[in-house]
């Protein structure tokens, strides 16, 4: 086409197109192609088409936002914003959009309210009135950005106190405690004890061929790579005829001779090793202080299983720094799995002292840690004592622990008489009675904490007579000793506790375990054992724990056992009403047991342990109330948060 025509076309584009109604119309086909007015048609068209593509792009970005708004208004109206996240695969940054990412020092970013659909949801044990069975509850929570409670009420009230705040509502039917405390564990040693896990095993061949199957599938360093396993237990055993196994069975077996091998009993009071293991001990002492070697009774021979201190005698490799942070690390994981805030470390040695340090000076401590400093032999001469130590200040050394005798299940508790189903042995003390008498005076005026593990009744009684005496001059509020699990107390020994004031640091699990040969054991004396409520009953403070690795680390077993004594599938030697019942707790009494009476027993109860403003945002989300549910039920129960400091350190609010 020519400029020219082009020209010529050019100047009919200002002609009208016949017009009806106000549209027009592109020009009558009745007139030849040739004199239609065609590119200014086309034209006309273009400008039209690119018209229409500006208007359906704005009616796209007009509905985009349309449908964005209207999801805010979903999400904002009925709490989907953990779906949302979900969806959009963000679930590790959920608990961030939630409360706010801490800083280092241990800061949010902003305040928050969480409530409960129902109006008493939240358990604050605020305590007031003198019923022991009544507690606080409410509805709503507010957090600072510093990780402490600003204030608690009903929605109403928070929406008038803290307007600026929109309150989250938590999941249907869940309920908040305070954090709750463990107060004897073996943090590190609970790592380290899921490598090879022994428990539940219900045989001693089943223990080898777990053995078995854990060398063949994983590569040894070298053929002197010392093997570690913890849980069996004889006393479960099938068909088993009584007393400790030997090195013979595990060197029986071709993939186990030869290579070291130490396998601990659950409560870690026995160690059973291998031949190889035996060789390596070289000559042996004919007596251990503080422990026993089991040897055969013809032979005189040491059979491969070690009690208390004669652990000390088999010279297991150190743990090195990366096997103790993948060890700690499996613990943090757990407890947090489970709700637990804090932990009182019942046995911490100076390098692992030091290592939390290192720990809490990176900023890598997600629970709050109280240690229980722990020489093997001699007094203490480890790191000084400390408190609210890094960045979070949530570590704490100010304790020292002491092992008295040995364990029920191994025969090594100090009794005053013989064993029922043992006459030959009525235990023995893993300190001496001298350095008993000498040493726990002594941390008393050097200002430590003293808890001492005592299991028999001979053991619980002498120390009783020690700390009677060493208290002279003190305020027993002021110094808080406490006495390690406690289990067997003559009845007068009870009395002792609660007026002395001495605090009962129990693991109620421990019974229903040990329910099932301890009547055997010990007989007439098991009746003032386990003597939980009776010491409540004396005016004894009472707080409780897991003594994990022993049991299991879910405080709700151990919950679930104080306030039913019965084991998981609610049976007991008594039947289904427990094991000794009248030695039951109460919900309420339980869990403060593991809340405001922990607390107590670390010296932090005006930080935690209640809910309540100006203490510490430390609490647990759990989808049932624990406090009404079927006890059977309790076990059950899901984790749904747990929140340190205010942030979340597990799930999501």
């Amino acid at each position: 086409m020519s400029l020219e025509h082009d020209n010529d076309l050019s100047s009919t584009r200002q002609e009208p197109l016949h017009d009806d109604g106000g549209l027009k119309l592109a020009p009558e086909k009745s007139k030849p192609l040739e004199t239609q007015n065609y590119l200014p048609f086309r034209r006309t068209y273009r400008r039209s088409r690119a018209t229409n593509s500006s208007f359906i792009t704005r009616l796209g970005t007009f509905l985009v936002a349309l449908a964005a708004a209207f999801l805010v208004f979903l999400v904002k109206r009925y709490e989907l914003d953990e779906v949302l996240v979900r969806v959009l695969g963000a679930e590790d940054h959920l608990q961030v959009y939630r409360t706010g990412a801490p800083s280092r020092t241990g800061h949010l970013s902003r305040d928050y309210a969480i409530c409960t659909r129902t109006k008493g949801g939240i358990y604050t044990l605020e305590e007031r009135g003198n019923d022991p069975e009544w507690a606080e509850r409410t509805q709503c929570l507010v957090v600072d950005k510093h990780g402490t409670i600003a204030a608690t009420g009903s929605i109403d009230e928070i929406k008038t106190t803290h307007p600026q705040l929109r309150p989250r509502f938590l999941p249907s039917g869940s309920t908040v405690v305070p954090g709750l405390v463990d107060s004897h564990v073996h943090l590190m040693e609970y790592g380290w004890s899921r490598s090879l896990n022994l428990e539940g095993t219900k045989s001693v061949d089943e223990v080898v061929q777990r053995v078995r199957d854990y060398i063949l599938a994983r590569p040894l360093v070298h053929d002197e790579e010392w093997i570690e396993g913890v849980g069996w237990d004889q006393n479960l055993w099938e068909n088993w005829p009584g007393g400790f196994p030997t090195h013979d069975i595990l060197d029986a077996d071709p993939v186990l001779r030869g290579k070291p091998i130490i396998l601990f009993r659950i409560d870690l009071h026995a160690m059973w090793i291998n031949g190889r293991a035996l060789e390596l001990c070289g000559k042996l002492p004919d007596k251990a202080e503080g422990g026993e070697i089991i040897r055969n009774g013809a032979t005189g021979k040491p059979t491969g299983v070690f009690l208390d201190n004669a652990q000390l005698l088999v010279p297991r490799p150190q743990w090195s720094q990366a096997q103790m942070r993948e060890f700690v690390q499996k613990g943090f994981k757990d407890v947090l799995k489970y709700g637990v805030t804090a932990v009182h470390d019942a046995m911490t040695r100076d390098i692992a002292v030091k290592f939390y340090r290192m720990l809490a000076d990176q900023g890598e401590l997600p629970i709050r840690m109280h240690l229980m400093g722990y020489m093997d032999v001699g007094y203490w001469n480890g790191t000084e004592r400390f408190d609210h130590y890094g960045p979070h200040q949530r570590l704490h050394l100010r304790s020292i622990k002491m092992v008295a005798d040995g364990a029920i299940g191994s025969w090594g508790a100090a009794m005053y008489e013989p064993y029922t189903d043992n006459p030959s042995t009525s235990g023995f003390f893993v300190v001496s009675e001298q350095d008993l008498k000498d040493f726990i005076p002594r941390y008393l005026e050097e200002g430590w904490q003293v808890n001492v593990h005592c299991i028999g009744d001979r053991a619980n009684g002498e120390v009783l007579d020690i700390m009677e005496s060493a208290l002279r001059g003190h305020n027993a509020h002021k110094v808080r000793l406490r006495i390690e699990h406690a289990q067997i107390l003559r009845p007068n020994d009870i009395l002792r506790m609660a007026k002395l004031g001495i605090i009962a640091s129990v693991q109620p699990k421990q019974a229903t375990s040990d329910m099932v040969y301890a009547d055997a054991r010990l007989g007439e004396r098991v009746k003032s054992a386990y003597a939980y409520q009776t010491l409540l009953k004396t005016g004894a403070r009472i707080a409780l724990g897991s003594d994990m690795p022993v049991e299991s680390p879910n405080p709700l077993v151990t919950f679930h056992a104080a306030i039913a004594r019965v084991n998981a599938t609610g049976g007991s030697p008594h039947g289904p009403d427990g094991w000794y019942p009248d030695e039951k707790l109460t919900r309420m009494q339980a869990l403060r047991g593991m809340t405001t009476d922990a607390a107590y027993a670390s010296f932090s109860e005006n930080e935690v342990g209640e809910l309540v403003p100006g203490k510490k945002a430390d609490f647990v989300v759990l989808d049932r109330d624990i406090m009404t549910v079927d006890a059977q039920d309790i076990l059950q129960t899901n984790v749904l948060a747990t929140v340190v400091d205010g942030a979340v350190q597990y799930g999501a609010l």
